[in-house]
C-alpha cells in the first residue's frame, strides 16, 4: 500500500516539474521564484497606477510629427485615434486642424502645411464622447456619458499651460454650440419644457432665448440670431420645423415624416420622406423656389460654404435612402458608403467630387462635416471608427 502511495506522489512531482519546465519554455524566466507559483501567465499583473476615473491631470505640451504634409493629396486620414469633436483654426497665415480625442479629452493641433501635430492640452477628462469648439477654437465643450445621463463642461483652453478652465452645464444639456463671441448656446429639458439658453462661462450669466413643450429637437443656432428648430427625424412620425425670434415661433415646414433641416442665414436644406424615400431640397432662405436633389442628403453629412461662395457640400450614397435604413443609421445599426457631392445652390447644379471608398480603400460613413474658412478643405469624421479625415477642394 505504501509503495502505491509513493508511486503516486512521485508521478505528481514529475508532472509538476514538467509543467514548470513547460512554463519556462513558453513564458521565459520568471522575475522571482514566487512568480512561478503565484502567476502562471493566466492572470494579468497589476499595472502602474494611472489616472483615476474622475481625476484630471495637466501635463506640459509637446510636439509630435506624426502626420505627413497634406499637400498634393485630395483625401487624407489625419488620425487613427477616434475623435470627439474638431474644427479649423486660423493662426496668422497658417490653417490648423484642432480636435479632441475621444475617451481622454486631450486636445491636439495639426498644421495643414507641414503636418506637425501639437499636443495643446493633456488635461484628462475620462470617457469624453462629444466635443464642440467655438468659432475661433479658444473655447470647447466636453461631454461625458455617465451611467444614466450626460454631463457637459465648457470653458477656455490655456495654450501655454495645457489646462482647461471649465464650468459645468446642467445634466443632459443638448444642442451645444457657441456664438461668435464665445458664449455657449444649449438646450435643457426640465419641468416638461425645453428651454434654449446662451451662457457666458466667464461671468456665469445665463439668458433664456426660447421655450417649447417639445422634447426631442434639433437646433440650427446660427450664432443665436437666426435660430431654426426642427423635431428629431423619424420615418414613422411627421416632423415640424420653425424659425425662432425673440421666443416667437414661425412654422417653416411641417407634417412631413423624417423632416430634417440644415440652415444658415443664406440657404436651407430640407429633407423628408416622399413615397418611402428620403428626398432633399435646397433653396435660398425665404425663397419659395426649391430644387430637388438627385440623391438623399442628411444634414449631419453636409455643410454650407463660407461667404461669398454659394456651395453646399454633402456626403451620401448614390440614390435614395428609404425610411428603415434612415432610422437604423440614426440608431447606429447600419452604415453608408459615401460619395462626396458639390452643389451650387444659386445656379442649381450638382456634381460628384469623389467616391470616398475608392480613394481611401475603406468604407467611410461621413459624419459632422465642416469646411475651412477659405472654402479650401472639408473636415469630417468616419462614423464607423471615429477617425478624422480631410479633403482638399483645391486639387
Amino acid at each position: 500500500m505504501r509503495k502505491i502511495v509513493f508511486i503516486i506522489i512521485g508521478v505528481v512531482i514529475v508532472i509538476i516539474l514538467f509543467l514548470v519546465w513547460l512554463y519556462l519554455i513558453i513564458f521565459e524566466n520568471p522575475s522571482s521564484p514566487q512568480d512561478v507559483f503565484t502567476n502562471l501567465g493566466f492572470i494579468e499583473e497589476p499595472t502602474e497606477r494611472g489616472v483615476a476615473e474622475d481625476e484630471t491631470v495637466d501635463e506640459v505640451t509637446d510636439i509630435v510629427t506624426t502626420v505627413p504634409s497634406l499637400r498634393g493629396q485630395t483625401l487624407r486620414q489625419l488620425t487613427t485615434r477616434p475623435v470627439a469633436g474638431f474644427t479649423f483654426v486660423e493662426d496668422e497665415d497658417q490653417l490648423i486642424v484642432r480636435y479632441v480625442e475621444r475617451g481622454t479629452g486631450y486636445i491636439y493641433d495639426i498644421n495643414t502645411l507641414d503636418g506637425v501635430e501639437l499636443t495643446l492640452s493633456r488635461t484628462t477628462i475620462p470617457r469624453t464622447a462629444e466635443a464642440e469648439f467655438s468659432e475661433d477654437g479658444t473655447h470647447v465643450s466636453l461631454t461625458v456619458y455617465e451611467r444614466t445621463f450626460k454631463s457637459t463642461s465648457v470653458g477656455s483652453i490655456n495654450g501655454e499651460t495645457g489646462s482647461l478652465n471649465r464650468v459645468p452645464l446642467p445634466p443632459n444639456a443638448k444642442n451645444i454650440s457657441f456664438t461668435s463671441d464665445n458664449k455657449v448656446l444649449y438646450t435643457h429639458f426640465n419641468n416638461n419644457e425645453t428651454v434654449g439658453y446662451d451662457f457666458d462661462s466667464s461671468s456665469g450669466v445665463r439668458r433664456e432665448l426660447f421655450k417649447t413643450p417639445l422634447r426631442d429637437i434639433v437646433i440650427n443656432w446660427n450664432d443665436g440670431l437666426n435660430i431654426i428648430m426642427h423635431t428629431k427625424p423619424s420615418h414613422r412620425l411627421p416632423g415640424f420645423a420653425y424659425t425662432i425670434e425673440q421666443n416667437n415661433f414661425t412654422r417653416l415646414s411641417g407634417g412631413l415624416n423624417a423632416l430634417a433641416v440644415l440652415a444658415d442665414d443664406r440657404y436651407i436644406l430640407k429633407t423628408h420622406l416622399h413615397n418611402g424615400q428620403l428626398r432633399s431640397f435646397t433653396s435660398s432662405m425665404g425663397s419659395d423656389t426649391q430644387i430637388m436633389q438627385t440623391h438623399s442628403l442628411l444634414p449631419e453629412k453636409c455643410t454650407f460654404s463660407s461667404e461669398p461662395e454659394a456651395y453646399l457640400w454633402c456626403a451620401s450614397p448614390v440614390g435614395f435612402i428609404d425610411g428603415n435604413n434612415l432610422t437604423n443609421w440614426y440608431k447606429g445599426l447600419n452604415n453608408f458608403s459615401d460619395f462626396l457631392w458639390e452643389i451650387n445652390i444659386e445656379e442649381g447644379w450638382s456634381r460628384s467630387l469623389a467616391d470616398i471608398q475608392s480613394i481611401s480603400g475603406r468604407q467611410i460613413d461621413v459624419d459632422r462635416m465642416t469646411v475651412s474658412p477659405n472654402n479650401t478643405y472639408l473636415l469630417f469624421r468616419n462614423k464607423i471608427d471615429g477617425s478624422l479625415w480631410i479633403y482638399d477642394l483645391s486639387l
